[in-house]
Formats: structure tokens, sequence, C-alpha cells
């Protein structure tokens, strides 16, 4: 990861591919050509939670997406200097 990092090494198109996926972002952002994420969730529409219980139950599960991706993150970093 770290020489991806560098510039000393370029994934090829199918790993920018997987790792967007994987992160649920374009392969620009992966890239780094863009700055600003987008992803599912900026485009979910959430004008129809009306109760303070059914918000909390959407922050819940965004939070443990998160812990899940920090999770993904390292394992992928593993994988990546596995085969540096």
């Amino acid at each position: 990861m770290s020489q991806y990092e560098r510039g000393s090494r370029n994934p090829k198109p199918q790993m920018w591919e997987q790792l967007a996926w994987i992160f649920d972002v374009p392969v620009n952002y992966v890239k780094g050509y863009e700055t600003k994420r987008i992803s599912n969730i900026d485009v979910c529409d959430t004008s129809k939670v009306e109760s303070e219980k059914e918000k909390e139950q959407i922050k819940q599960e965004l939070a443990d997406t998160l812990q899940e991706i920090d999770v993904l993150k390292k394992h992928i970093n593993a994988i990546m200097n596995k085969l540096n």
C-alpha cells in the first residue's frame, strides 16, 4: 500500500475497481482525483425518518458500518503488504 501511496507502484485497474467497490466510492475517489466522497449514503433519502428511535437506529447502523470499514481497511493493508 505504501508503494501505491508513494507512486512507486500502481495498482491494476481491477484493483482500483475492487477498492472502490469495498469502500462504496467512485474509482476516481480511490485514485485521489476526487476529494468529495460520494456514496449511496449521500443520496439516501432520510426525510421520511420521523421517530427518534429510527434516527438512533440509523446512526448506530452507520457507526457499525464505519467500524467494519476500518477492519476491512486493515485487512486490505495487510494483504497489500504481503503482495509487496
